[in-house]
């Protein structure tokens, strides 16, 4: 059972910002990460108010990872202080990921610099992005999707699913529960 102070999915903050995340995901964040120092890099779709990108852009920093956030809207946000402090505008892509950015994000996910990385997938269209973009992503490369069991659901893996192996998913299925959070693995 989720509690309101863990679990409020539109009244979460991070340093201020709106990140529209459960509290309870983020230490799964933490432990995911702490788990797999394999990865060089994390992607996100979906900026949205910046509060979960100020987390993962943290995240990367403490792990010496490279970090992009894509969004068709440049959030006010980014003027913050501590978006300011993280330099998190450098990290920023402005346009639509799946239109005039696609290119970007493509070249991004086949760079072999910053491999193995983490896509994490929080746009408008989860199931779309997932399954356009899950192709590109190499083996060894991860993939998270948030809003798992409301805007993400497990048939919405599609074709995909024989690229995958569930990552992490015991850990995000433990209570409290319940985590909005699921990864793979691509094989």
């Amino acid at each position: 059972m989720g509690y309101q102070r863990t679990h409020n999915v539109f009244g979460s903050k991070f340093c201020g910002l709106t990140m529209s995340q459960y509290w309870a995901d983020l230490p799964i964040w933490e432990n995911f990460l702490n788990d797999h120092l394999d990865i060089h890099s994390l992607i996100e779709l979906g900026t949205f108010r910046a509060g979960m990108s100020v987390f993962l852009k943290m995240q990367c920093i403490a792990r010496e990872m490279r970090f992009w956030s894509f969004d068709w809207h440049r959030p006010s946000e980014l003027d913050s202080p501590i978006c300011r402090k993280l330099e998190l505008e450098k990290d920023f892509v402005l346009g639509d990921f799946m239109k005039e950015r696609k290119d970007k994000l493509v070249g991004l996910l086949s760079w072999k610099e910053v491999k193995p990385l983490l896509l994490y997938v929080d746009g408008g269209n989860k199931p779309l992005e997932f399954n356009t973009f899950v192709p590109y992503l190499s083996a060894g490369d991860y993939v998270a999707v948030h809003d798992y069991s409301t805007e993400f659901k497990e048939e919405d893996a599609g074709s995909q699913t024989h690229l995958l192996q569930r990552e992490y998913w015991d850990q995000c299925e433990a209570p409290p529960r319940p985590c909005l959070t699921r990864f793979w693995r691509r094989i």
